[in-house]
């Protein structure tokens, strides 16, 4: 039901049976309309940025480094950003280099 909940806040409603619909199912029907990251992901992105970067460091250093170091767009840093939650360094980096080194993996 947690899990549901969440689907639910990041991609608005969600389908009366989605417990029985297998993850295939549930994706297609969820993601057919989704674009912008939601308030659980942003949540989640937020977590690690406020954590694990060093202060001063926040989203728009990420999103110009990604841009210009990797020449990614809007939608892309998104998609990076949220592989980065599920690999977080362990503990805060210190300084830009080791960000935007961290960045680079």
């Amino acid at each position: 039901n947690e899990i549901l909940g969440e689907l639910e806040k990041e991609f608005g409603n969600s389908p009366d049976n989605a417990a029985e619909m297998s993850i295939e199912e549930l994706s297609k029907t969820l993601g057919a309309g989704y674009t912008p990251l939601g308030p659980v992901a942003q949540g989640h992105i937020n977590r690690l940025l406020s954590t694990r970067l060093p202060g001063g460091f926040g989203l728009a250093a990420v999103r110009a480094h990604l841009g210009a170091e990797r020449l990614l767009g809007p939608a892309r840093v998104d998609g990076v950003l949220l592989v980065a939650t599920t690999a977080a360094p362990p503990a805060r980096l210190e300084g830009d280099a080791a960000a935007t080194a961290w960045l680079n993996t």
